[in-house]
């Protein structure tokens, strides 16, 4: 039980670090620059998206309904953690209207050839928010 409470404290961590990062983005880089300074974040935020929340949900069978404590505190779902998580991001990438960056984030997501070549040269900043 030890290890489900464990990685169950992971996901809530990294969902909690994910979203800190997209609203710093949102809210500080303008969506028409966002491209040109920021897409590396964003494929970085793809990446712990898909190990540190995605992976970790299916792994585990978790119920997305289930309540998870992120932001200092408040409770949400795991289902709401994936919509300010994941579907953000997707959503960040529609709206800036880059189709090459829309299909980075999704060949990320989908664990395609892209994945691992990020996988590679992450920061350890960013392995971090996966622990």
């Amino acid at each position: 039980m030890t290890l489900f409470n464990d990685e169950y404290n992971k996901l809530a961590r990294t969902i909690s670090r994910v979203s800190e990062v997209l609203d710093k983005i949102t809210e500080t880089v303008p969506k028409d620059l966002l491209v040109k300074f920021c897409e590396e974040q964003l494929l970085y935020v793809a990446y712990v998206c898909k190990i540190g929340i995605i992976d970790r949900i299916e792994k585990y069978k978790w119920n997305v309904e289930k309540p998870i404590v992120i932001h200092a505190g408040k409770i949400f779902t795991i289902k709401q953690g994936l919509i300010i998580t994941v579907l953000k991001l997707l959503a960040i990438s529609a709206s800036i209207k880059d189709a090459e960056l829309e299909d980075k984030i999704t060949e990320i997501l989908q664990q395609g050839e892209l994945f691992y070549e990020i996988e590679k040269e992450l920061p350890n900043e960013w392995k971090l928010m996966i622990k």
